[in-house]
């Protein structure tokens, strides 16, 4: 009986890891910059018909469409906000591969995003 109640635990415990495709993704962001959070936008408008500049648009899956628009917020800001985590989270990603997505990108940046309401030590 107790070891049920240990299984359960760990199983709770264990997320699955991001995909290659996702991975993909997220290095896909860095690429795509801050002018693709709303490619319809002012400022991706004016940059595309002024300085004809490629913005990219939103993926058609909206699952990886939340992980490249996490992503590129932790490539190009200093803060990751609640909304963020709960938009990638309701997306169908985890908590802990949230994480990973923003250790892989403190990894490549060499400083972490803060994340919003969190403490510096977290």
């Amino acid at each position: 009986m107790l070891t049920s109640g240990f299984a359960d635990i760990i199983e709770e415990i264990r997320q699955p890891l991001l995909s290659e495709f996702d991975w993909i993704v997220v290095e896909m962001a860095k690429r795509d910059g801050p002018l693709s959070l709303n490619p319809d936008g002012i400022w991706a408008r004016l940059s595309r018909y002024l300085f004809r500049l490629r913005v990219p648009d939103r993926l058609s899956c909206d699952e990886q469409e939340s992980l490249r628009r996490f992503a590129v917020r932790a490539w190009f800001w200093n803060l990751i906000r609640v909304g963020d985590m709960r938009q990638l989270i309701e997306a169908g990603y985890s908590d802990v591969q949230a994480m990973q997505v923003l250790a892989h990108i403190a990894d490549r940046r060499g400083y972490s995003p803060s994340i919003e309401g969190c403490p510096d030590d977290y």
